[in-house]
């Protein structure tokens, strides 16, 4: 049995690994306490996916290093807020 030919269209991360497991972290920091480790590891991995973009052709994953880093700040500030909506409701009740 013989292999299909090779093409030539780019699937997949297009060797920009950094960017997309940026983007992961940055999905999964929506999830609360999970942040706490994923955040740094999503703006860490998207720095270094921007910085290798620029290196690659048609600035292959660019577009998921943005969308990881902005999507992890996004969370954090979200999260952040809930922890203080949550201090004032219990100082307020409480």
């Amino acid at each position: 049995m013989s292999l299909p030919p090779a093409t030539s269209k780019a699937r997949g991360p297009a060797g920009n690994y950094p960017a997309y497991v940026g983007l992961c972290c940055g999905l999964a920091s929506l999830v609360p306490w999970v942040i706490l480790l994923t955040l740094p590891m999503a703006l860490v991995l998207g720095v270094i996916g921007l910085v290798k973009s620029t290196r690659l052709p048609a600035h292959a994953g660019r577009t998921a290093a943005l969308m990881g880093m902005g999507i992890a700040v996004a969370s954090a500030l979200f999260q952040l807020a809930l922890v203080g909506l949550a201090a004032a409701l219990g100082s307020l009740f409480g």
